[in-house]
């Protein structure tokens, strides 16, 4: 089954984290974790994007407050900024005139100065923009698409993981974990997080049959960055029957899944945060 279908329908926009007074929680995150909380269509221009940029033999560089597109010399900066994304683009300003692009000028700070043209991706013709924006950037460098350029699927990296939720509530960097075993959670780890997981709607069903498995068993017959749901689980014939997926606790998990379910024990999904997993919980 192909990732982005499995994972059609993901919301990340539900998460909110609060203080002991019931105010929101506003903390400064990586420029990635920003990245995993867009909207999906957000996501869909973002890889678009940088896949127009790859394709041309470009480099991206993430820092923790932006991505920087590289091709002898600086080709332009993306920044989000909540739930937009800000595209600043080393181009002329004669282009400022070209009023279908909607581009803006922010020459006059000094972290812009190689990157002035600001182009705010909100929409699809926002996005098609962009991407003729960056054909007439390597026609002025008479660089030509890479032969054989395979665009690459970033929605699964976008989803939002283990540590990105972490980093939300609060918890650093040493609660990060290559591995984790289920008799050596800390205490410190909040155990009821469904409302903070990146979620999908499906339908209610009529009759519920439990299929459970144990993170030590999705060890055993999957690796590093898999990709596990019900429909994976059945057609491997790790479980036969059920309609209801339940990932339980059990010994150590050492590997970083992606893993679409109906529930997750307390246990196991604090687990999985702590090993970086991108856990997705079905809502029916």
């Amino acid at each position: 089954m192909e990732v982005n279908e499995l994972l059609s329908g993901l919301n990340a926009n539900n998460f909110k984290a609060y203080d002991n007074s019931g105010n929101p929680v506003i903390f400064k995150n990586k420029c990635i974790y920003r990245f995993m909380y867009l909207d999906n269509d957000k996501k869909e221009f973002y890889q678009a994007i940088k896949n127009k940029f790859l394709s041309y033999g470009a480099r991206s560089r993430i820092t923790n407050r932006m991505e920087i597109f590289s091709y002898k010399g600086r080709l332009a900066l993306f920044i989000v900024r909540r739930k937009s994304i800000s595209l600043y683009l080393n181009l002329d300003k004669k282009y400022l005139e070209e009023k279908k692009y909607h581009l803006k000028d922010r020459s006059y700070r000094e972290k812009f100065a190689k990157t002035p043209l600001l182009l705010k991706v909100r929409s699809n013709r926002a996005c098609k923009n962009a991407l003729e924006l960056i054909d007439i950037m390597f026609a002025q460098k008479n660089k030509k698409l890479k032969r054989g350029f395979k665009p690459l699927n970033l929605i699964p990296s976008l989803v939002p993981s283990g540590e990105a939720i972490l980093n939300k509530l609060g918890f650093k960097a040493d609660y990060n974990k290559k591995s984790i075993d289920a008799k050596n959670i800390s205490k410190d780890i909040p155990r009821e997080m469904n409302e903070y997981l990146p979620k999908i709607t499906k339908e209610k069903l009529k009759d519920e049959v439990i299929a459970n498995i144990s993170l030590d068993t999705l060890c055993v017959h999957f690796q590093n960055g898999d990709i596990i749901s019900l429909e994976v689980l059945k057609e491997k014939q790790i479980v036969t029957r059920g309609n209801y997926l339940k990932i339980k606790a059990r010994g150590n998990l050492s590997k970083r899944f992606i893993i679409i379910a109906d529930e997750f024990e307390p246990d196991a999904l604090a687990m999985l945060l702590c090993t970086n997993s991108q856990v997705i919980l079905i809502e029916r």
